[in-house]
Parts: C-alpha cells; sequence; structure tokens
C-alpha cells in the first residue's frame, strides 16, 4: 500500500510540474487552426508584361473586339518587343487598328502594310510572313526605320493615309485598354 501512495504522489507532482510548465510554454494551436503561409511569387518584369498582354488579347477577343488570331502569342509578341526595343502593346494596339487584332488581316500582315498586295507600295513591298515571330519582327524593324527618333504613336507621321492623330488616339486607346497607357513606343 505504501507502494501504491508513493507511486500516486510521484504521479501527481509530475503532472503538476508539467502543468507548471506548459502555462509558461507557448500553446500548440490544433492544425485546423494554423494560418496557412502565403507565398509571393515573383515573376520578372518580362514575364509580367507578357501576361498583362496576354491578358489584354484575350479580354478583346472575348468582348469580339478582336485578336482572336494573336491568343497565344503574347510571349512571343513580348520577346520580339524586348529584342527590337519597341513596345509589345504598341504592336498590338497597331493590329488592333489595322486589322482588328489579326482577323481581319491579309495573311500575318497585321498592319496591313502595302495595303495587302494590292499594288498600293506606300511602305515598299512586303514578304509573306512564315509565322508571328516573324511578322513582328519584320514590323518593329520597319517602325524604327522609317521613324527612328520616335517616342510615342503621334510621332508616326505618315504611317496611315487617315491622318497620324486619329491613327494614334486609336492606337493609343487600345494600348490603354491593355493597361499600358500614354502611347508609347519604347519597351515597357
Amino acid at each position: 500500500m505504501r507502494a501504491l501512495s508513493l507511486a500516486c504522489l510521484v504521479v501527481t507532482v509530475a503532472a503538476c510540474f508539467a502543468a507548471g510548465r506548459s502555462d509558461s510554454a507557448p500553446m500548440k494551436q490544433p492544425p485546423h487552426l494554423i494560418h496557412p503561409v502565403r507565398y509571393e511569387i515573383n515573376h520578372s518584369r518580362r514575364y509580367m508584361v507578357a501576361a498583362k498582354l496576354a491578358r489584354g488579347i484575350q479580354r478583346f477577343c472575348q468582348q469580339g473586339a478582336g485578336a482572336c488570331t494573336l491568343k497565344g502569342q503574347a510571349f512571343v509578341i513580348e520577346d520580339v518587343g524586348f529584342q527590337e526595343r519597341l513596345s509589345p502593346a504598341f504592336m498590338v494596339g497597331a493590329a488592333m487598328t489595322e486589322s482588328s487584332g489579326g482577323d481581319a488581316a491579309c495573311g500575318r500582315n497585321l498592319w496591313g502594310l502595302n495595303s495587302c498586295h494590292s499594288g498600293n507600295f506606300i511602305h515598299g513591298p512586303v514578304p509573306a510572313f512564315r509565322d508571328f515571330r516573324e511578322a513582328f519582327t519584320y514590323f518593329a524593324r520597319f517602325v524604327h526605320e522609317r521613324w527612328p527618333g520616335a517616342r510615342t504613336v503621334y510621332d508616326l507621321v505618315g504611317y496611315c493615309g487617315c491622318g497620324t492623330a486619329a491613327w494614334g488616339n486609336r492606337t493609343s486607346t487600345f494600348m490603354a485598354r491593355m493597361g499600358f497607357g500614354g502611347g508609347r513606343l519604347s519597351y515597357p
């Protein structure tokens, strides 16, 4: 009996000691109450530009404004813009102005250059493009060669016979609808 009471005393003291320690130690929360860790994903600036461009193209297509032809091409357009130092939003905005973002284009000539081989050679002969990378590269180089000091869409005097202000306003509006305001030609 004496051994039993000694065992009870040891258990009681251990329980009191453990209870005293748990009061001072931080209490662990049950797993369902623990807040999940939120991770912030940091993408490169180029990725963010391409993703923004892709969302803009998707929105134009869903709204029936055009650009359905360009779905899936945002990263190609961004890469060409980066390589050629020209705003990818400008290239899409100009395509929206000229051919509903390619939906009403002749082939991959999204900008109606050379009036789609109608014989009206305003800008000189334009090749038939094999893919969108080639088309956007040609267009970027074309803009740089014709207007080397141009900073905004309004500096592209003579681009079309419709008047630079009207064409610039329309192109700049498409750029702004994609989240790239100001009508700037430089890579964002």
